[in-house]
Formats: structure tokens, sequence, C-alpha cells
């Protein structure tokens, strides 16, 4: 908990930083709702393909972006989304097997963007490209399972939460215990996308992204209560591509021009 805490508090301190550094000619601020689908895959330190294969998974995000204008084409965009990650495993070996979950973040990109100016059959358009940090505070996480073990015990499919306790001496059935998580995990995310303007002061921004994962999910294998034949693998990092869609508001801007327009009919 207290290094979810610290990585907010680096968060916000980036932000504001940034945002006291904004030349007043160039202040913009851009807030907007922000959703989006993935398609994810995991890269495992030690797959053992003879016994099991992987599938990729669809997820999606959904939460507040908002946008600092930092310079004439520079734009500092700090998000704060939900996404989940969705992992599929299969057996080869045991045909009955599937590990198939669900894991929750707390995602905090943070973005610098570059905008460009661009003439295509007589119409002008806009569109950046950006690069960053990006910040997943693990949250929890559930799944089911079916292995030849379960039906052996006429369970068909297990349903399970993720615990980030020890593995106790009496574990429960249904828990999945992955005492040694990493529940702050870093990557890095490369973007690019089309700015559009439907009015003055609100862009509506189509953007695909390659997010690279650099942590792994935790630093050991993880273990079932009551299952002992089978157990899931963490050393693995995420990565994915998403295509998203946001639309944003200068409040900013509009606000200055909402007050200057006050005062001249004061006059």
């Amino acid at each position: 908990m207290r290094c979810i805490k610290r990585i907010l508090t680096l968060h916000l301190i980036i932000t504001c930083l940034t945002v006291l550094g904004i030349e007043p000619l160039y202040a913009q601020f851009y807030i907007g709702p922000k959703a989006g689908a993935r398609l994810s895959w995991f890269e495992y330190e030690d797959f053992d393909t003879e016994a099991y294969k992987k599938e990729p998974s669809f997820g999606y995000n959904v939460g507040v972006s908002t946008a600092f204008k930092v310079r004439k084409r520079i734009f500092l965009e700090c998000d704060v989304l939900y996404s989940n990650q969705k992992k599929i495993v299969k057996g080869v070996i045991d045909q009955r097997l599937k590990n198939k979950a669900t894991y929750h973040y707390l995602n905090l990109p943070i973005l610098y963007k570059v905008d460009f100016s661009q003439s295509l059959w007589d119409r002008n358009f806009k569109w950046y490209m950006g690069a960053g940090p990006n910040i997943n505070l693990w949250l929890g996480g559930k799944g089911s399972l079916k292995a030849v073990e379960l039906f052996e015990e006429s369970i068909d499919k297990l349903n399970y939460e993720i615990s980030f306790e020890e593995y106790p001496e009496d574990p429960v059935l249904g828990l999945l215990y992955v005492p040694e998580a990493n529940r702050v995990q870093l990557g890095l995310i490369f973007s690019s996308g089309l700015k559009f303007e439907p009015a003055p002061g609100q862009t509506l921004n189509v953007e695909l992204q390659f997010q690279w994962g650099h942590s792994v999910m935790a630093n050991q294998e993880a273990l079932f209560g009551g299952v002992f034949a089978y157990q899931d693998d963490f050393r693995t990092k995420a990565h994915s591509v998403q295509l998203s869609v946001s639309y944003m508001f200068d409040i900013i801007t509009k606000g200055k021009k909402e007050k200057r327009l006050y005062y001249e009919k004061l006059d």
C-alpha cells in the first residue's frame, strides 16, 4: 500500500511540475472521457510449450484523460484509467486443462505527444506521435480453472479469486495465492493517432498504442488452494496493442474567453 501511495504521489508531482512550467502563451488544459479495446499477450521467462499453450485475448480500459499544452506543438497527457488484462492458458498433455483469468489494474500512463499538421485532398487534419512511461497498479483478479484433478473431485470448473497473501497452512479452495506479486508494474507506451476538432475548444482523438511491459507480474509461481497438479506461472510480462477514443474539452481557454466576454459586457 505504501508503494502504491508513493507511485500516485510521484504521478501527481510530475504532473504539477509540468503544469507549473507551462508558458502562459500556450496554456491549455484538456480533459474528457477515454475508452479503448486492447489485444494482449504474455511473454514468459520459461514457458513449457510441451505441456501448455497460450492464447492472446481481448480486454478494455475506460477512464479520464487530461492533456496539457506545454509548447506550441507539444502536449503532456496524463490519464487515470481502469483496465483489465486477460490470460488464457490451455493444456497440451492435460486436454481438459484451461486457465482463464482477468486481472484488474489502475492504469496511470504519462505521455509526451507532438502534433503535426497534414493536408490530404484539400483538407487539413492533425496527427500526432507520443511516448512515455506506463504505470500499472495491480488491484486483483479472478478466473476459472478446469483440470483433470478437479474433474476427479467432481468439480467441472473452479472459479477463483487472487489473494496476495502467503500460502497458508490451511489453504482455501477458490483462492489463488500470489505472495510475491509485483503490485506496481512498469512499462513503456508508443502511440500515434488522429486528432479532429468538431468544435472550438474540443478534440476527438483516435489513437493506436503499443504497450510494452517491463515488470514481471510476480517472482514465482502461484499456488491454488486445494489444487496440487497445476501452478499458475506469473513470471511473465504483459504486452498489448490498443485502439482508444477520447473526447476532450479545453477548459482553460474556454474559461478565459468567457471571462473576457463578461468584462467586455460590463464596459
